[in-house]
């Protein structure tokens, strides 16, 4: 069979057939379940065990890197030249899933846990929050409604008392998923936005990809100044507001 990707394992005999192909020394990994968009975790049937090879990421002593710890890279020399990648291992991994169709593996799916998938968007290398945010919004969704289904529960009643505060909270909630939604817009920013060189508490302009290079003078009045990307609006906020900017490359302003 072919051992590159993963397969559902349905039986012990599954299970075996794919150790039997695999070598004794590799590593088993068991990983976060997952969930496929649109699958309900709530449905039995459609949460299956999952297991294939894999190569995940290797620290500096060849083993799988933890979430946070540096990788080893290695160089590729090839004809175009030398090109670093990521060190691997690989792996045996195994793992919990919610497919959409039952027994069938769609081609997307992610974390199934509201907290790892909140960890996995903030530590995003490309500083980018939006979907960090996304994910708060939808936490404070579950918790909004976790909360009115306890004011609703029969076997757990909750008295006068608590019912007023939790009816408290429940606005309060909602009223910060608003404020959560409304910080989405800012969740992706041009480095003028990020570092409050320019607070004009407006979003970027859509159109990233045309963030042109600004040119900033030394506080100071004594260095040689630096220069930061920003999107066209806040580009020209920067360049109208703060004496001695300009547009440019970092290779034409000095």
């Amino acid at each position: 069979m072919g051992m590159e990707g993963h397969r559902i394992i349905t039986t012990a005999g599954e299970l075996a057939e794919l150790a039997n192909v695999v070598d004794a020394t590799t590593p088993v990994v068991l990983s976060a379940a997952e969930i496929e968009p649109g699958a309900d975790l709530d449905r039995e049937k459609s949460k299956v065990l999952v297991a294939g090879l894999t190569v995940l990421p290797a620290n500096a002593d060849g083993a799988v890197a933890a979430r946070g710890e540096p990788v080893v890279f290695v160089a590729d020399v090839l004809p175009e030249g030398v090109t670093r990648r990521v060190a691997g291992v690989r792996v045996l991994q195994m793992r919990e899933r919610w497919t959409l169709q039952p027994g069938q593996l769609g081609p997307h799916a992610v974390p199934a846990d509201a907290a790892v998938r909140r960890a996995e968007a903030f530590d995003r290398p490309d500083d980018d929050m939006t979907y960090y945010l996304l994910e708060v919004q939808a936490s404070m969704d579950a918790l909004r409604a976790e909360l009115e289904d306890a004011l609703r529960a029969r076997h757990q009643p909750i008295g006068p008392a608590a019912r007023r505060r939790v009816e408290r909270s429940i606005d309060a909630v909602a009223a910060a998923r608003l404020e959560i939604a409304d910080a989405v817009r800012y969740g992706n920013v041009c480095d003028l936005a990020q570092l409050a060189v320019v607070d004009d508490d407006l979003p970027c302009d859509p159109h990233r990809s045309g963030d042109v290079w600004v040119y900033l003078p030394d506080p100071g009045g004594e260095g040689l100044g630096s220069e930061e990307l920003g999107c066209h609006r806040h580009a020209t906020v920067a360049v109208r507001t703060i004496a001695g900017s300009r547009l440019g490359s970092p290779e034409t302003s000095r």
